[in-house]
């Protein structure tokens, strides 16, 4: 049964490694930090339709998509923010 559930989490973890390296191919050809942080934070949401089974796999995924989102907000709040440095 832990068994399982370890081969589940390594599963969910190469999964996201997939995800995170596609993600980079495609967007090498131009450097837009948005949409690149929206991108993996949707491409965390679409990971973590998977369900993990273990309760620990399952915490790690939430602070995984609180985080990636976050960062998303942040950068979007700062852009928006007017400032300059001068």
């Amino acid at each position: 049964m832990i068994k399982n559930r370890v081969d589940a989490e390594l599963e969910l973890l190469s999964n996201i490694q997939d995800r995170i390296t596609t993600l980079a191919k495609m967007n090498n050809k131009s450097f837009d930090l948005t949409h690149q942080l929206e991108g993996f934070a949707a491409s965390i949401i679409l990971v973590y339709d998977q369900k993990p089974i273990s309760y620990p796999g399952d915490y790690l995924a939430k602070q995984l998509i609180r985080f990636s989102c976050l960062s998303a907000l942040n950068y979007g709040e700062v852009l928006g923010s007017g400032y300059r440095k001068r």
